[in-house]
C-alpha cells in the first residue's frame, strides 16, 4: 500500500459511486463517462492494494469499512468546497452571509426578528435558505446553519442558543372551549401531527394523563409548517414548541388551553464550520442571535403575565 493522499479525481469518482449507489449513476452525477469512473475507483483500490467493493449480480457492494471511508472523504471534500466559497468571496468583495435554517423556524423566528441584525462587513445583505429535515444539509451552502438537536461533528463550531417547549396550542374560540370543558374534551377534536415532529403528540398525550391509543381523532401532515397553517385556519389543535411559535401567541393567532401541561423538546444550535470561525459576520450572527433568543423570551414572559386572567387565573404560557 501506498502512503500519502491518493490522486484527488479518484477520490472524488470513489465517492460518488458510494453516495450515488452506482458507476452508473456516479458518472451521471458527476458528468463523465462510466469508463472513466470505474478506472478511478480501479486507481483507487491499486493505490491502497484492496478492494473496495465487493462485485455481484445485482452491481457492487461497498463493506461497512467502504462506507465509513466514504463518509470522511465526502466531508473532506464539503469542507474544501466551503473553503473555496468562502475564499472566492473574501477576494471577489461579496460579503453575503448565507444562513441555512429548517422552514418552520427560518419563517416564524428568525426572519421576523432580522431586520435588526447588522452585518458589520459594510452592513451586507442577508440570505436564508430553508432546509428540510430530509436534506443533507452539509452538501448544501451555508455560513451558519441552524440544526436542531446537532450532535458534535468533526469540522463545525457549534452554539446551542435555544431550547424548545413543547405544549397544546389551538385558534383562541377552539382553545377557550377545550379550557372551558377540559382536556377529556380533546376526544371531539381532531388532532394535528407532522412526519417532521414524530411522537410529539403522543408525549403530550402522556403528560396529560391521556392515554396515545386512546379515541382520538387524528390528522397528519408531511411537514410541521403544513400542520401550522392548517392549525391557524381551525383544523384542530397541535402540540407545538415554544419560542418559536411566540410571535403566533403574542399576535393572538394562537392560545395555550392547558399551559399546566408541556414537556421538554429539542435544542437549537447555531452551527459554522470551522473555515468560517472568526469571520466577523459570522461571530456577530452567533451573538446577534443568542440576544434575540434572551430578548424574545424576555417578551413572552412579560405578555403571558399581563394576560394571565385570559383563562381564569392560569397564566396561558408554560
Amino acid at each position: 500500500m501506498k502512503t500519502g493522499l491518493p490522486p484527488l479525481r479518484a477520490l472524488r469518482a470513489f465517492e460518488a459511486v458510494v453516495r450515488c449507489g452506482s458507476v452508473t449513476a456516479a458518472a451521471e452525477d458527476l458528468g463523465v463517462t462510466h469508463g472513466a469512473v470505474s478506472k478511478q475507483v480501479a486507481q483507487l483500490e491499486d493505490w491502497y492494494g484492496a478492494r473496495l467493493f465487493r462485485r455481484t449480480a445485482a452491481g457492487i457492494r461497498p463493506s461497512p469499512e467502504t462506507l465509513a471511508f466514504a463518509r470522511e472523504v465526502g466531508e473532506a471534500f464539503d469542507r474544501l468546497r466551503r473553503a473555496s466559497e468562502s475564499f472566492a468571496g473574501s477576494t471577489s468583495g461579496e460579503q453575503e452571509l448565507q444562513i441555512l435554517a429548517p422552514a418552520t423556524f427560518a419563517m416564524q423566528w428568525l426572519v421576523p426578528r432580522l431586520s435588526s441584525f447588522r452585518n458589520p462587513r459594510n452592513d451586507a445583505p442577508v440570505r436564508v435558505q430553508t432546509s428540510q429535515t430530509t436534506d443533507n444539509w452539509q452538501k448544501l451552502s451555508f455560513d451558519v446553519a441552524i440544526r436542531r438537536s446537532f450532535e458534535p461533528t468533526t469540522g463545525y463550531w457549534a452554539v446551542p442558543f435555544l431550547e424548545e417547549t413543547l405544549t397544546l396550542m389551538a385558534p383562541p374560540a377552539m382553545g377557550h372551549d377545550l379550557r372551558e370543558r377540559g382536556l377529556k374534551s380533546l376526544s371531539d377534536f381532531t388532532l394535528l401531527s407532522s412526519d417532521t415532529r414524530s411522537q410529539e403528540l403522543e408525549r403530550w398525550l402522556e403528560a396529560a394523563g391521556l392515554p396515545s391509543s386512546g379515541r382520538h381523532r387524528k390528522q397528519r401532515f408531511g411537514h410541521f409548517y403544513v400542520l401550522l397553517q392548517a392549525m391557524l385556519n381551525g383544523f384542530g389543535p397541535a402540540v407545538a414548541p415554544l419560542p418559536v411559535l411566540a410571535g403566533e401567541i403574542m399576535a393572538g393567532r394562537l392560545v395555550i388551553p392547558f399551559p399546566e401541561v408541556s414537556i421538554s423538546g429539542v435544542i437549537y444550535s447555531a452551527v459554522v464550520p470551522e473555515v468560517n470561525r472568526g469571520r466577523t459576520d459570522v461571530e456577530a450572527f452567533v451573538r446577534w442571535i443568542e440576544q434575540e433568543r434572551e430578548d424574545s423570551e424576555r417578551a413572552l414572559g412579560v405578555y403571558c403575565h399581563e394576560q394571565q386572567l385570559a383563562f381564569g387565573k392560569t397564566t396561558p404560557c408554560p
